[in-house]
């Protein structure tokens, strides 16, 4: 991969992110916002402050009681939403990169540095397995080598260590002439490929989520 080919892949997955976290961060400001807005005169926060933990507990409760939609849209956006949608956005972008990956022919170099891993993390085992349970200790034994090696990018770390959390090693049928090495690079194709067909409908769900909350908070 030429460096102008890494700049465009950094900077359109960079926007990427951008595009779907900054709008749910934003959202959730504004949800934020309008919960207090919806709560104004209900009182339920007068003098929790001065009445330490159990105060403060039981006039969220008070809330709850009084405005439960109201309610939740606060403390969801100020909690859940925001990490949430953070979460979403990594996710996303790091499945871009690897259908950029995979849709301008990079793939087999990601493909032989994560043999190369592999090779290093089975060089003192056998190269056959019998037992399937012995792939949990392969797959760990993996992430953690992925995780500490100095000479592989950040870029490329997230996405080798994204292809074999998401690769369902454990699930796999060994015969004794299966080799490790092999079926581990197969798993991480099927997975590439799967990624490719993937889509944004975790955000467009939480945020519908989100938008239907608020609604919610303003009717009733």
């Amino acid at each position: 991969m030429s460096l102008k080919e890494l700049t465009e892949m950094t900077t359109k997955s960079g926007f990427k992110w951008i595009i779907i976290f900054v709008p749910g961060l934003l959202f959730s400001i504004f949800t934020l916002i309008m919960g207090l807005i919806l709560l104004d005169g209900q009182g339920g926060f007068s003098g929790a402050g001065h009445a330490g933990i159990i105060g403060a507990v039981l006039g969220v409760m008070v809330l709850f009681i009084q405005d439960f939609f109201a309610t939740s849209l606060i403390l969801l956006s100020m909690i859940l939403f925001p990490p949430l949608y953070f979460m979403i956005a990594n996710k996303i972008t790091i499945k871009y990169i690897i259908s950029y990956i995979f849709k301008h022919n990079f793939k087999d170099d990601f493909i032989e540095k994560l043999l190369s891993f592999v090779n290093k993390s089975i060089s003192k085992r056998t190269d056959k397995l019998d037992k399937v349970n012995d792939f949990a200790n392969v797959k760990l034994d993996l992430l953690k080598s992925i995780k500490t090696d100095t000479s592989t990018s950040k870029l490329e770390k997230r996405v080798l260590l994204f292809l074999l959390k998401k690769s369902k090693l454990e699930d796999t049928t060994m015969t004794k002439d299966t080799k490790i090495s092999d079926m581990i690079v197969e798993k991480a194709n099927q997975t590439i490929k799967e990624i490719t067909k993937s889509n944004n409908n975790a955000f467009y769900i939480t945020f519908s989520i989100h938008l239907t909350l608020l609604i919610l908070a303003i009717i009733f």
